[in-house]
């Protein structure tokens, strides 16, 4: 017993010290291991947004009547008011001649230079050497792009390298030759007298022989009135054939393109944002946010609808259940900026709905604070801002910033007026008439509206009766002629809810671009309501003089 316990004493020792050098190892391997080093790389990164868009700048296009123009600048150029920027042909003959002239030009210039180089005594060394260095300087300017050395030096050249292949007995030839040249040239410009015609500059700026189209369609004051809608369907101006290039007229230069609200949060007017293009130049280039759009312009969507899903709006009061699909599909990715707002297909997969009627807001100046050199917006913009917004079942917060004083400007109170005289005058003066429901189905119902006499209509005003809900989807106006036939296409809209104003003619427009024709006389109107999500309730429907009290403002 004494020896097997001596044995196992011996075994537990060397299992001990086993595992205390195992650990003095691995302590002794730490401490004298040599440290490991990385590069260690910040970057620092940025929310983006990727928008198509216009570089919209002040210019005036260029046009020549002549069938062929010839540029006289470069693209890029500057010009001042009144420089040449092309030269019209009035025939291919004329066009002909010019060419050459041209030519006999050169060749004149070319032999003008051989005839100096074999008057002067060279040897060949002398020439060769001449022809080297000029071989020599001609490759530096090439490699600098000074092309206006190159151009200098190339006569020269041309002429040391003819002088090298002729000899002192040719300069009389050489001399002839130049001679005859310059007749030719002295004819040519006889009966070139008349052929030609400059075309200038009417103001200074940078010249581009490239013409888009959007030269007047898309400028800088237009951009600055123009709404989303009206910015996505602008097209091209294609009417000007006579068109040889533009003149860039203003160093300040405006990207115009639409971002989703959700892109814009906390962006204000007169930040800074950095754009990087896609092609042609790479360079990040800041820019200063001079007008953000959308509802603080003004601009509403297609359709208003005061109900719309809880998803759109979270923080109001649930007053519905859940649509019947809400258990198949998730609109919570969806923002209350979004065109379907209050559509079915919105509608059918909410958790719920609430009432949430739309808000415009827009200052009545280009900013939100005031400034002394500012001016309020337009009668016109303001206008259209109303019927777009509490005409078209909106509300409209229209700000009207004080002076440093807590005052009101002058100007400000000046445009309110206006606008308010503006509104009574076109949407709230009633033609008297009567109103008949002439028959349709509860969810399609037609109205007739009949006056005693043929007038000038200017707006149909329609309103729902909310205590039902909004239900019309769509809806159009017919015309009532004196042989009462309703066959004029007026108006045709979307939803109606509170108000829909339905402006027939622009008292600001000289045609009705509905119509076709101007000052046009009805007898009345028919309303049809196209599609509606239930049985159509009706509050009030009118009509309004509109533009024959309306003065041109």
């Amino acid at each position: 017993m004494k020896q097997g316990r001596s044995y196992f004493t011996v075994i537990v020792w060397i299992l001990l010290a086993a595992i205390a050098a195992y650990f003095v190892y691995n302590v002794a391997s730490s401490l004298y291991a040599p440290l490991m080093t990385a590069t260690v790389t910040q970057y620092e990164a940025g929310a983006g947004y990727y928008a198509s868009g216009f570089v919209v700048r002040a210019e005036e296009v260029v046009t020549s009547e002549y069938d062929t123009t010839v540029l006289a600048c470069a693209e890029g150029a500057h010009v001042a008011a009144n420089d040449v920027v092309a030269t019209g042909y009035r025939s291919d003959d004329a066009k002909t001649r010019k060419t050459r002239m041209d030519e006999l030009t050169g060749q004149i210039e070319q032999l003008q230079y051989a005839w100096s180089a074999a008057s002067s005594v060279y040897d060949q060394a002398a020439l060769d050497s001449s022809i080297a260095d000029s071989l020599s300087h001609l490759s530096q300017y090439l490699a600098r792009r000074d092309m206006n050395s190159v151009s200098d030096l190339t006569p020269e050249l041309k002429g040391l390298v003819l002088r090298r292949t002729s000899d002192a007995a040719d300069s009389a030839s050489l001399q002839l030759r130049i001679d005859d040249l310059q007749a030719e040239l002295a004819t040519l410009e006889s009966q070139a007298a008349g052929d030609t015609s400059d075309i200038r500059a009417g103001t200074a700026g940078t010249f581009s022989a490239a013409v888009d189209g959007y030269e007047y369609v898309l400028t800088p004051d237009r951009l600055m009135e123009m709404t989303v809608a009206q910015f996505q369907s602008v097209e091209p101006d294609e009417t000007d054939a006579n068109a040889i290039g533009r003149l860039i007229t203003s160093a300040t230069w405006y990207y115009a393109c639409v971002v989703p609200a959700n892109e814009l949060s906390g962006v204000e007017e007169g930040d800074r944002a950095t754009l990087t293009f896609a092609r042609d130049y790479y360079q990040p280039v800041s820019m200063r946010v001079a007008r953000l759009s959308g509802n603080e312009a003004g601009s509403p969507r297609q359709a208003e609808w005061s109900v719309v899903p809880i998803e759109m709006c979270p923080n109001s009061p649930v007053q519905t259940g859940p649509g019947p699909l809400a258990a198949h599909g998730d609109i919570t990715g969806t923002f209350n900026t979004d065109q379907l707002t209050g559509s079915l297909s919105q509608i059918l997969f909410s958790r719920g709905l609430v009432y949430a009627p739309c808000e415009i807001n827009m200052s009545i100046r280009p900013g939100w604070f005031w400034h002394e050199n500012e001016e309020p917006h337009s009668l016109e913009r303001l206008y259209n801002t109303y019927l777009r917004s509490c005409g078209a079942n909106a509300c409209l917060n229209l700000n009207v910033p004080p002076t440093r004083e807590g005052k009101f400007d002058e100007r400000d109170v000046k445009r309110l007026k206006e606008l308010g005289d503006l509104i009574r005058e076109t949407t709230e003066n009633r033609i008297p008439c009567t109103v008949e429901r002439i028959g349709g189905t509860p969810t399609q119902p037609v109205y007739e509206l009949k006056t005693e006499g043929p007038v000038e209509i200017g707006c149909v005003v329609l309103r729902e009766d909310l205590t039902h809900g909004q239900r019309v989807e769509g809806f159009r106006i017919l015309g009532i002629d004196e042989e009462n036939k309703a066959d004029y296409a007026l108006f045709e809209g979307t939803c109606i809810g509170n108000k829909h104003i339905c402006e027939l003619e622009d008292p600001f427009a000289v045609q009705n671009p509905l119509t076709g024709h101007t000052n046009k006389k009805l007898s009345g109107v028919r309303v049809q309501i196209t599609a509606a999500r239930d049985e159509v309730f009706m509050r009030e429907i009118y009509i309004t003089k509109g533009k024959s009290v309306c003065e041109q403002k």
